[in-house]
């Protein structure tokens, strides 16, 4: 079994976020799932760890826009599941 991380489309557009609050219930092994921002994921791979910082951009409309990051996850070497940094 396998963490398994997804994001968005730095220049997509987002659905509501109250859309993706209604799936929210029936799926508890989703971590976090907020549609108000654009982004992408940086990993960082070792034979130990694996890291994902959640890149969020503060506008996708502007080619100097701000970038931070929303969330950071880990997933250790022998332990499943992704937990929050």
């Amino acid at each position: 079994v396998a963490a398994e991380f997804v994001g968005t489309s730095i220049t997509s557009q987002a659905w509501a976020q109250e859309r993706v609050n209604r799936f929210l219930p029936d799926n508890p092994h989703i971590l976090l799932a907020d549609s108000r921002y654009r982004g992408y994921t940086r990993v960082d791979v070792s034979p130990k760890l694996l890291r994902a910082d959640l890149r969020a951009m503060a506008s996708v409309r502007e080619r100097d826009a701000d970038c931070s990051t929303l969330a950071s996850f880990v997933v250790e070497d022998g332990r499943p599941g992704p937990k929050l940094a």
